[in-house]
């Protein structure tokens, strides 16, 4: 019970207790981090493990060297996950605000790693444990409560500009999160090209890949089944 109530720094000498507080770091981080990857988000598994690893060291280095106040350390560290999170929230280029869910991964993961290098790494092991769950089953509720989705294929005939189109199509995809197992592209005899993509037409947030592509100017026209839409 020692080892979950009490600070890992009385309880193991050093170094041995920055190590095992590190471990346990980048455990926490993991396991995040594989729900962030297995979802194709921006932020990671390398990305999340990093900054609990990070929040971590900085959070045990401003003990080390600055006793007098280790909060000062920390206050910095705060400051500069927000600028992190809001970089992630700002990335997408039209003026759909999107990646909150993801900023406040990494913000939650950023404080979980502060508990662990303040000497508390079992409260910030159950608190990652806590955050997946909370990631998995918040998911799993917004689709019962949204409703499941209703998958559509839609055709979209590019211009072929010099090899040029594509990577913006792709791009555009991307950003909305259209999986990879999710579109095809072919090669028309006229020269253009097509992109032939499953979305769902259920959920606004992921109907939104289409207005972007119809306001590409590189977009000849798209067709959902057989209903052209321009």
């Amino acid at each position: 019970m020692r080892f979950i109530l009490q600070s890992w720094y009385g309880l193991l000498p050093a170094p041995w207790a920055h190590v095992a507080i590190a471990l346990v770091s980048l455990l926490c981080g993991t396991i995040v981090g594989l729900e962030r990857e297995k979802r194709e988000k921006p932020a990671g598994l390398r990305t999340i493990t990093l900054i609990a690893f990070g929040s971590t060291a900085f959070t045990m280095g401003g003990m080390l060297f600055s006793a007098s106040d280790p909060s000062r350390v920390a206050a910095q560290l705060v400051t500069g996950i927000g600028f992190l999170g809001a970089g992630v929230i700002l990335h997408r280029s039209d003026r759909v605000v999107s990646g909150i869910t993801t900023a406040a991964t990494i913000w939650a993961i950023a404080a979980i790693g502060m508990v662990a290098g303040v000497g508390y790494p079992v409260g910030a092991f159950a608190a990652a444990a806590v955050l997946y769950v909370v990631l998995v089953l918040g998911e799993r509720v917004e689709t019962k409560f949204n409703g499941p989705c209703r998958h559509v294929r839609c055709v979209v005939t590019f211009a072929h500009d010099a090899g040029k189109a594509r990577p913006q199509i792709e791009g555009l995809l991307d950003e909305h999160e259209v999986p990879l197992g999710e579109r095809r592209f072919a090669r028309l005899a006229d020269g253009s090209e097509t992109a032939e993509i499953t979305y769902c037409a259920e959920h606004r947030h992921h109907r939104e890949v289409l207005t972007k592509l119809a306001e590409h100017p590189l977009v000849l026209s798209m067709e959902v089944g057989s209903a052209p839409l321009r």
